[in-house]
């Protein structure tokens, strides 16, 4: 049940050393007790790109869904705003509450090379997520590396 699972996502951010993290519920709803920082999310984002069903399921703007029979259909629709419209987002998740604002951690390709960007207590998490991605093209650069 939904107690279970959050305490399993308190298992998984012990286990990486996310001690700036601590679950109340699975759906991010205001409580004192539930918190992370935006290094934590940044982490948990690069964990889950891990997984290649969330890395082809948070690309999609619509998707259908159905029951085991498949006579029960639902469309879901993402609340992620940039995806279609800004080339470089390839995903990841929204969220917003009363007490938090808006917040957005992003998988952003920019010319092959991933990043995750994390806005948080945002009124403009998509504008933001925007203002970093131009950012991010003018001043950074890639060399190989060599330990």
């Amino acid at each position: 049940g939904a107690v279970g699972f959050v305490a399993e996502m308190n298992n998984l951010v012990k286990k990486y050393n996310l001690s700036g993290t601590h679950f109340t519920n699975f759906d991010g709803i205001d409580n004192p007790a539930h918190y992370s920082t935006a290094w934590d999310l940044a982490q948990i984002g690069r964990l889950a790109i891990k997984n290649s069903v969330i890395r082809e399921t948070v690309k999609n703007k619509k998707i259908s869904v159905t029951d085991i029979s498949g006579k029960t259909i639902h469309q879901l629709e993402s609340t992620n705003e940039l995806l279609g419209e800004v080339p470089e987002i390839q995903g990841l998740k929204t969220g917003w509450t009363p007490d938090a604002g808006g917040s957005f951690v992003a998988l952003i390709n920019l010319n092959g090379h991933e990043l995750i960007s994390v806005v948080t207590r945002s009124e403009d998490r998509f504008g933001d997520t925007v203002k970093l991605i131009n950012w991010a093209k003018s001043n950074l650069s890639y060399r190989p590396y060599s330990p």
